[in-house]
């Protein structure tokens, strides 16, 4: 069960992609779920399904921007 109640009124989905996770043991796919007020990753599972990971609000989220690195991302359709 997910630690949150996923499906809230206010919510809205606004865009849903892969981004790799690197670590400096193994680089991860993660399936991204992007909504107005909070970012859902999780890993692929069997067939279409997903594992839950975690998630980040976005009302005390922040973002640092690096030259020293290269962002990648690609967008489900």
């Amino acid at each position: 069960s997910l630690p949150l109640q996923l499906v809230a009124p206010a919510r809205r989905l606004v865009r849903i992609g892969r981004l790799h996770k690197v670590t400096s043991r193994f680089v991860a796919e993660v399936e991204c779920l992007l909504c107005n007020d909070l970012l859902l990753y999780a890993y692929p599972g069997l067939g279409d399904a997903l594992r839950y990971k975690g998630t980040l609000p976005l009302g005390t989220a922040w973002v640092r921007v690096s030259t020293a690195v290269t962002l990648c991302c690609t967008t489900s359709s």
